[in-house]
């Protein structure tokens, strides 16, 4: 299976910069935050299904 090469990391910084501008400084920990547990989730999932195919 070809492993897709999405830049994650980019995508996220991307987005967190466009906000910056677009969003209030009081209302930014609102945005950024869901992002940084979206990244962190999707680091988890790739541990965890990196674990699952040594036990295939």
């Amino acid at each position: 299976m070809a492993k897709v090469d999405i830049d994650f990391e980019k995508e996220l910084w991307d987005a967190a910069n466009e906000l910056r501008g677009a969003v209030s400084e009081n209302n930014y920990k609102n945005y950024i935050l869901p992002l940084v547990f979206l990244k962190h989730l999707s680091e988890r999932y790739e541990v965890v299904r990196d674990e699952l195919k040594v036990y295939k």
